[in-house]
């Protein structure tokens, strides 16, 4: 049987080192992840409240708060 090279699958790479390690504890919750959401969530709710009252149309911003936090 006569294989082209190309046509091989290349398959997982030998040895996998993830970014992060199985044995790392990272926090979850720190004091600059509460300082950014609440500045951001103050700052969106100030523009959703300011939307609301100048063009009568508000958006949810709790999704992109908490995403941007």
């Amino acid at each position: 049987m006569n294989q082209n090279p190309s046509s091989r699958s290349a398959g997982p790479p030998a040895t996998f080192r993830p970014y992060v390690s199985p044995d790392a504890t990272i926090r979850e919750l720190t004091v600059r992840g509460v300082v950014v959401g609440s500045l951001l969530g103050i700052l969106f709710a100030a523009s959703s409240v300011y939307l609301g009252l100048k063009v009568g149309l508000t958006v949810s911003a709790s999704i992109p708060v908490a995403v941007l936090s």
